[in-house]
């Protein structure tokens, strides 16, 4: 970890808005688990929540935050209070000249009745601090709202909506037409819907309705197509679908046998041909494409005693990774 001296600016602004606090880029000082990283369009930015302290055994407890920082891991900046805890995004449509000022979708538990009760979806603006609801779930019951994703043509955005937050068998996918506001939810042939991302034409989705398989269902036609399937085994973890840009492609996660198996893998869509991206002894996480499709950025846990999550990049020409965060020197508490 690079022992840069860290510095720390608050900047407080009135009548609602941010506070906002940008990081050292060697923060030796705070432990910190950054997770879900998200790119802009431009590929600039890289958007995630992270949890951190000073205090290792807080890290967790307190909530978490919504995160900016830009490509090369430089320049982090906190773009939320503590006020809730928020998590999974997309961030919004823009072009080079605004795209670290675009608002973000996210989720987040302002309306929970206790940390972790539930969640809704909300526009943040990066730069006011603002929220404004686009979901009426009932947090404070108990439901949850999850997993946002953006088509590529910025025009409509998905989410899972769930009774409770691990009750796969209550889940429903909807399709937010970002530009009328209108909320319609799609049937799918399955009742259980593990993970689900829009395709970027908004004619698609590709969903796991399990940990072993992944189908596209076409949402015009209503045509269902099983991409991938795996042997079924017990503790198996798929995560983190992302389609290409072109809908050439699609990326996930997957582990045979628990959590430290989980490596990156590529399916070319157009022949189905599979490709393991990442081969090692740690877990491999959420990825997502770069919008030049030319790389690709996800989680990694080192290992279950140092469990933060670390940002890596990683460039499918010439198989170079690049850590941005550095988080795995840190150890936690027993």
């Amino acid at each position: 970890m690079r022992s840069i001296r860290i510095f720390l600016i608050l900047i407080c602004l009135f009548e609602g808005r941010a506070t906002m606090a940008t990081v050292g880029e060697g923060d030796t000082k705070v432990n910190r688990d950054e997770i879900a990283p998200r790119w802009s369009d431009d590929g600039n930015f890289i958007y995630f929540y992270s949890y951190r302290d000073k205090d290792p055994e807080l890290v967790h407890k307190l909530p978490s935050v919504t995160m900016r920082m830009t490509s090369k891991g430089t320049d982090r900046k906190i773009l939320s209070d503590r006020s809730s805890r928020n998590w999974w995004l997309a961030p919004a449509a823009c072009t080079p000249e605004n795209c670290g000022k675009t608002k973000l979708y996210l989720i987040s538990e302002r309306d929970a009745g206790e940390p972790f009760g539930g969640s809704n979806l909300y526009e943040f603006d990066q730069v006011t601090g603002q929220y404004t609801a686009l979901t009426e779930a009932a947090p404070e019951q108990g439901e949850w709202v999850l997993f946002p994703t953006r088509s590529a043509n910025g025009q409509q955005l998905s989410y899972i909506r769930r009774a409770s937050l691990r009750d796969r068998e209550t889940s429903h996918l909807f399709i937010l037409d970002l530009s009328s506001g209108d909320h319609r939810e799609i049937p799918l042939p399955h009742t259980g819907i593990k993970e689900a991302v829009i395709s970027p034409d908004g004619t698609s989705i590709f969903y796991s309705p399990n940990d072993h398989q992944i189908y596209r269902f076409d949402m015009k036609h209503r045509d269902l197509t099983l991409l991938v399937e795996f042997d079924e085994n017990e503790g198996q973890i798929l995560d983190g679908l992302s389609v290409r840009s072109d809908s050439g492609a699609l990326l996930f996660a997957y582990g045979p046998g628990n959590i430290s198996d989980t490596e990156i893998y590529m399916m070319d869509l157009a022949n189905s041909n599979l490709t393991q991206l990442t081969e090692n002894q740690v877990a491999d996480l959420r990825p997502s494409w770069h919008p030049s499709s030319k790389k690709i950025i996800f989680n990694r846990i080192p290992s279950p005693e140092r469990d933060w999550n670390d940002i890596i990049v990683y460039d499918l020409e010439s198989g170079a990774e690049s850590n941005l965060t550095g988080n795995a020197s840190r150890v936690r508490p027993q």
